[in-house]
């Protein structure tokens, strides 16, 4: 489509976290080029910018103060703002589209991408939903972010599956997108270290800003027909079913603490079950005495939950119905 303008649509779960850091760096992006629109940023779970802005607050500015005043592996800790998509709307033009039933392959959203959106570039941003060859058939190209390298992390939370590994350092990829998850075709990699006190979420959100400052290359890029590397190396994939292995622990007696604490470091967030109430447990430590929310680890020691989502308990019960 030479001499044309590409409409892009944007792909996201919602409009916070990291796709807020990567749609304000592609609009920048966008910004300073005559070839790109943004035409739509698709959204699965809309949700007004008042419940977002209001849970990024508790569960944001609460770890904040957990870590104020330091640094986590040599970057400080950020929460970007969720983007108000009703601005985003009135100020840019860009249509704000939900696919029906939350299914981007929809035949009937399939339809509205290639008539009235007359989209022809596609850009993924931890949208959880795999694209279908047909929804695929629709864009010129299509662009996916995946916060970890590949092939080795493929599937979700491979900023968490790498401090776990005790990997030395945590990647992002732009990839072309293909018919197989994770699959398709490497245009632009980058990575940051993995400090012996990393945080996750610091992490996640470094690895973030420094990806939409290479939006404008990826762009380029993507419009210049670049075909990208072919992925190479061990191949691993994580599902949602291991990951929520990994974080859910019904019986902590099972695990040892040391294990615990290396889950925390790595997953932020444990679901235990604990004198029969689960709770979203994020620090644990070893204790002389039994008490109220202590537990035997597998190897005899009686440890203690004492941070619930970064929270005291009486503070985490009054706002628990904000974290889910």
């Amino acid at each position: 489509m030479t001499g044309l303008k590409h409409r892009a649509v944007v792909f996201a779960y919602n409009a916070s976290g990291v796709a807020a850091v990567l749609i304000r760096g592609l609009l920048a992006a966008v910004g300073n080029r005559d070839d790109i629109d943004l035409a739509a940023v698709c959204i699965l779970a809309p949700r007004p910018f008042g419940r977002l802005f209001c849970r990024n607050l508790v569960s944001g500015a609460v770890f904040h103060a957990v870590i104020s005043g330091r640094k986590r592996n040599g970057v400080s800790p950020s929460f970007p703002l969720p983007i108000s998509l009703a601005r985003l709307e009135r100020k840019r033009g860009c249509a704000i589209l939900v696919p029906p039933g939350g299914d981007i392959n929809a035949p009937a959203f399939i339809s509205r991408l290639r008539g009235e959106v007359g989209a022809t570039m596609a850009l993924s941003f931890f949208c959880p939903m795999k694209f279908g060859s047909e929804l695929l058939g629709v864009f010129e190209h299509a662009v996916n972010y995946h916060n970890g390298f590949l092939p080795r992390y493929r599937g979700i939370h491979a900023t968490a599956w790498s401090i776990y590994d005790g990997a030395a350092e945590t990647g992002f990829v732009f990839h072309r997108m293909t018919p197989g998850l994770d699959e398709g075709p490497i245009l632009l990699e980058g990575s940051l270290p993995i400090s012996p006190k990393a945080d996750s979420l610091a992490l996640e959100f470094a690895k973030a800003e420094t990806a939409a400052a290479d939006l404008p290359r990826v762009l380029s890029m993507t419009v210049e027909g670049h075909p990208g590397k072919a992925q190479t190396g061990e191949v691993r994939y994580y599902s949602i079913k291991d990951s929520r292995n990994m974080t859910t622990i019904a019986d902590p007696s099972f695990v040892s603490g040391d294990e615990l604490e290396r889950r925390l470091r790595a997953f932020r967030i444990l679901r235990m079950q604990i004198g029969g109430e689960w709770l979203d447990v994020t620090r644990v430590r070893p204790v002389r005495k039994p008490g109220r929310f202590s537990f035997r680890t597998s190897n005899g020691e009686v440890w203690k939950a004492v941070r619930f989502h970064y929270l005291p308990y009486a503070a985490y019960r009054s706002v628990r119905h904000l974290l889910h």
